[in-house]
């Protein structure tokens, strides 16, 4: 069977790359590696003429490759032409694990009861043992079960030959990058393993906020300590990007910030974050970069390049107005490298030697819709700023979320001109349910007892506001019979400055907060504070973007040579996407008696007990066979999983 015409399925494989490179990013995920589309045409063709029992295992072959392809629904469509409960004792084990990999795809918990299916836990094949152990070990790291991950994947390291050894080694060091320094000291403790010491302490190599000489005599060290360690390989790896970055790491750096005009303030205060972390820098005896300096206010972004390159300079920090990053970002090719601290209105063109990084509130925003959609909350409602930016921020989110295969339910926006009530209770559908009593009453020519009551269909409120508009959505909230909803927020909800009194109107909100001004542990960020009281308080943000501008100057070809390299920065947990976009991730808080308390940054998932799947469970669907009209399994979105990018 030709499943379809070789040139259509090349063509709308095109579209879908093209698709999903224009899809939401997701932290925490490493891309699949591609396929060979002749190689899965070839598979179908060889199922055409094969027994049964090889037609079987050929066909679920080319689904998984197809899967891997990101054809998540043409490979449902073999899997439900197959017959489940005729297959074979392996064919049977291969059949779970294909329909935990589709299971994955659409972000379903059931991947995990296919992975426990008796058919896949009794399999006496290895191979098929080791990618089970590897697909649940993907599946725990996706959900914040780091340890139990790794835990997994050694388990396949004791399994495998030399030839699948290397594939797991692949995935527990993509595994490690993702996790943050704090993850990794967690795990060495945990795990107290010699050999995934070796692996742990080269990790910290790249992520660790360190200068590229330090980072090659740590590379110097690790090779003397671990001679024998298997990721030798990936050292040798490791040594060539990070020595070709020292050999091309600027020596002379212009700031393009604005020292005049409505954004001055801002732009000193990205200044004095990024002069902190370069004294710092000084004092441990790190090679520094000759500064230069200017006025963003004074000349188009363009302008400014020209006078850089005749100035000697070798990269630009900067500019931070969003007109003048898109100014940039529509060039093809930059005649010197430049990291942003803005983000341009496209954000799916790249352009070469153009590395963008800012306080996107839409980064948050999305974070916030993933938060959500893990704590297991399926229907949403918006309530943001009237401004561009809050509609930039609710757009972020309601894309996310429904990615994610939630439902947003409304969306309202705010002035803030009084018109808080009005807004809320139109949002929960108040008015509508007054207006009914108004009308009973009219036919019934009484006034009976009456309590308004709001919509039930709604889940969770996601608020994108500042603290003083906060401290009284959540009250009008509470006063519209919404008080027991979950609100979702960003780090515009907080001052930055511990406000007890005010802030116990905030209280139950969970929302997007930094670190270094919430806990006090960034030590850079301890003597920007004490220098500088402002960066307590709505400049914050700004003075910790300088900062990480300095740590990140000398880093972006590294984050862009090396895939899933995350950054321990002020302004959150840092790496790059494929748009050369430095992307943050911000570590959750809950306001609770008017202070912010830290939360799990991965809430733990909640596995349903039995899930139906077209009105059959796993088991039943092996012993079985597929459900009416032929068709097999249909895995419904769950939360929990970001989609395999």
């Amino acid at each position: 069977m030709r499943l379809f015409p070789r040139l259509a399925f090349v063509s709308v494989l095109s579209l879908l790359i093209a698709a999903c490179a224009s899809g939401p990013d997701y932290p925490r995920v490493p891309p699949l590696p591609g396929q060979d589309l002749d190689q899965i045409q070839a598979l179908l063709d060889q199922a055409e003429e094969a027994p049964p029992a090889q037609s079987a295992q050929l066909r679920m072959d080319a689904a998984s490759l197809m899967i891997s392809e990101q054809r998540l629904d043409e490979a449902r469509q073999i899997a439900a032409e197959l017959t489940p409960h005729k297959l074979d004792r392996n064919n049977r084990a291969r059949y779970a694990l294909l329909q935990a990999k589709l299971a994955l795809g659409r972000n379903n918990v059931l991947a995990f009861t296919w992975l426990e299916h008796p058919s896949l836990l009794s399999i006496d094949n290895t191979d098929l043992r080791i990618e089970s152990l590897q697909l649940r070990a993907r599946a725990l790291h996706m959900t914040g079960s780091s340890m139990a991950a790794i835990d997994d994947l050694l388990i396949a390291l004791e399994l495998a030959n030399a030839d699948l050894r290397a594939n797991v080694e692949e995935q527990l060091w993509n595994t490690l990058l993702e996790m943050d320094l704090g993850e990794l000291e967690q795990a060495r403790n945990y795990h107290n393993l010699n050999y995934l010491d070796g692996w742990i302490e080269l990790t910290e190599i790249v992520k660790k906020p360190a200068s590229l000489a330090n980072q090659l005599q740590s590379i110097a060290t690790w090779s003397q300590n671990w001679p024998t360690h298997s990721g030798i390989r990936k050292l040798a790896e490791l040594e060539t990007i990070i020595r070709d970055s020292a050999a091309n790491q600027p020596t002379h750096i212009a700031l393009v910030l604005p020292q005049s005009g409505k954004l001055e303030k801002a732009g000193n205060a990205v200044r004095d974050g990024f002069m902190a972390a370069y004294y710092n820098a000084a004092q441990e005896g790190d090679q520094l970069p000759q500064l230069r300096f200017y006025d963003s206010g004074q000349s188009t972004a363009n302008q400014l390049i020209n006078q850089a390159i005749s100035d000697g300079v070798e990269m630009i920090i900067g500019p931070l107005r969003k007109n003048a990053v898109n100014e940039l970002a529509q060039q093809p090719l930059l005649p010197l490298p430049a990291l942003t601290l803005n983000y341009s209105s496209d954000t799916q063109t790249t352009t070469d030697g153009l590395f963008q990084f800012g306080l996107a509130a839409e980064d948050e925003a999305r974070q916030a819709a993933r938060r959500g959609r893990q704590e297991g909350f399926e229907r949403a409602v918006i309530l943001t700023q009237k401004t561009a930016r809050g509609t930039r921020v609710a757009n972020a989110f309601a894309k996310e979320w429904a990615a994610h295969g939630g439902t947003v339910i409304d969306q309202r926006q705010f002035t803030g001109d009084n018109d808080y009530r009005q807004v809320v209770g139109s949002l929960l559908a108040i008015d509508e349910s007054r207006g009914r009593a108004r009308r009973l009453a009219a036919q019934i020519q009484e006034s009976p007892e009456f309590e308004p009551r709001r919509r039930e269909d709604i889940d969770v409120v996601f608020v994108f506001a500042s603290p003083q508009q906060g401290r009284i959505l959540k009250p009008t909230l509470a006063f519209q019979y919404a008080g027991n909803l979950p609100v979702l927020s960003t780090s515009s909800i907080y001052s930055g400055k511990p406000n007890n009194s005010r802030d116990k109107d905030l209280d139950g909100i969970k929302f997007t907060g930094y670190d270094w001004l919430l806990n006090n542990s960034h030590p850079l960020m301890q003597q920007i504070r004490k220098r500088w009281s402002q960066a307590e308080g709505s400049y914050a943000g700004l003075y910790a973007l300088g900062a990480d501008a300095f740590m990140l100057y000398s880093r972006v070809r590294q984050m862009n040579r090396i895939e899933g390299i995350e950054l321990d920065g002020a302004t959150g947990n840092l790496r790059m996407n494929k748009q050369q976009h430095i992307v943050r991730e911000l570590s959750w808080y809950q306001f609770r008696d008017g202070a912010p308390h830290a939360l799990e940054s991965l809430p733990p998932l909640n596995q349903p007990a039995k899930e139906a799947i077209d009105g059959m469970d796993p088991e039943t669907a092996l012993q079985q066979g597929p459900a009416s009209g032929g068709r097999g399994p249909e895995l419904s979105p769950a939360p929990g999983f970001a989609p395999v990018n």
